[in-house]
């Protein structure tokens, strides 16, 4: 019997983003598989948020090919992206923190949001246990404003994780952490 052939969770097929005459992304092709960490790295402009960007479909390649643990994201439509955004969980540059929630809150609202049959106890349970991964179990009923930017990127972090995405993308998220707290979250990823 032959072994099962894994597929990328992730690939890029002559992939093209333009911004008017601004080439962000120039015919980039690749593919990541299930479990693989990967950086990417390059210079300010260079065009890294907008390649987590055609991933989570926020934005549409102009020319080529986006697939994400199956789905074709560059051909998909509007009323299927929220398919595809659960299996992708996002830590934003800027947080995306809700401020009216609490910590805990925001974690939860992740869960709640990518599946609605959990019930809000399990919500809760499941965003303390997040909150406490990432070194703030008892900051859970702080609001983002009375949280540090590194507090803050944590709660990002918690949220975007506790899901169990199939798919976990990060845009600078150890830049408002100290180092020691910087590998303590690269190790939780």
């Amino acid at each position: 019997m032959f072994p099962a052939v894994s597929r990328p969770i992730v690939e890029f097929s002559g992939v093209t983003r333009a911004y008017g005459a601004r080439v962000a992304l120039d015919d980039v092709s690749l593919f990541l598989e299930p479990g693989e960490l990967t950086f990417l790295v390059g210079p300010s402009g260079a065009g890294k948020t907008t390649f987590l960007k055609l991933i989570n479909r926020e934005l549409r390649p102009t020319k080529g090919e986006v697939w994400v643990d199956g789905i074709a994201a560059h051909s998909l439509k509007a009323s299927h992206v929220a398919e595809l955004r659960r299996r992708v969980g996002v830590v934003f540059q800027d947080y995306k923190l809700l401020p009216r929630l609490t910590a805990k809150e925001n974690v939860a609202f992740g869960l709640q949001v990518g599946d609605l049959r959990v019930s809000d106890a399990e919500a809760m349970d499941r965003a303390l246990d997040a909150l406490e991964a990432v070194g703030l179990g008892d900051r859970g009923s702080s609001f983002p404003n009375q949280l540090s930017g590194g507090q803050q990127q944590r709660v990002a972090v918690a949220r975007a994780m506790i899901t169990q995405p199939r798919v976990l993308i990060a845009d600078e998220p150890t830049g408002n952490l100290d180092m020691e707290t910087a590998w303590q979250i690269m190790a939780l990823l």
